[in-house]
């Protein structure tokens, strides 16, 4: 199958609106996919975000491998990185484990689909789970509208977000 890769390293900006802290606004900034060596499915990611006032805060950063030739409309990764999340409820900071599915009915950075989850400090009192569900799709074969959805868990505490923002393919 294709050595290219059906989706396509990128930066990301974006408005980000906490739903369930009563509509409070802020932003997001990250790069990703960016393929360490090429041809192999090893890359990185990484993104930070907070609220306006600076009391909702998620950073983090991450290692994937995609199992499946790159070029391909479905690919699956194990996930290995560092998060820290901070909420006025809860904080969770350290280790994080997990999946990321993607789905690219569109070749080469058009569209793509992706939901991965995660488990920051695994095992851990403060332990927390993410699932998040983004969806890009290309302006023009540079610039992408990029969109997702996060739902955060812990047993202290729950929130969600969604961000609309603009990528950069690189």
């Amino acid at each position: 199958m294709h050595e290219r890769p059906a989706f396509l390293p990128r930066l990301r900006a974006s408005y980000t609106q906490f739903s369930s802290r009563e509509q409070v606004g802020g932003w997001q900034v990250g790069v990703e996919d960016i393929f360490l060596v090429p041809g192999t499915g090893l890359a990185v990611g990484a993104d930070y975000g907070q609220s306006g006032p600076g009391d909702l805060q998620s950073y983090g950063v991450e290692t994937r491998y995609y199992l499946f030739p790159l070029g391909g409309y479905l690919n699956l990764a194990p996930t290995l990185g560092y998060r820290g999340l901070a909420t006025t409820t809860y904080s969770s900071a350290g280790v994080s484990l997990g999946l990321r599915l993607v789905v690219v009915p569109s070749r080469g950075g058009g569209t793509d689909l992706s939901l991965s989850q995660q488990w920051v400090a695994p095992g851990q009192a403060q332990e927390a789970g993410l699932t998040t569900v983004t969806l890009g799709y290309a302006l023009t074969p540079q610039l992408r509208l990029g969109t997702d959805w996060q739902w955060q868990r812990s047993n202290l505490g729950q929130d969600n977000r969604w961000g609309l923002g603009l990528e950069w393919l690189l």
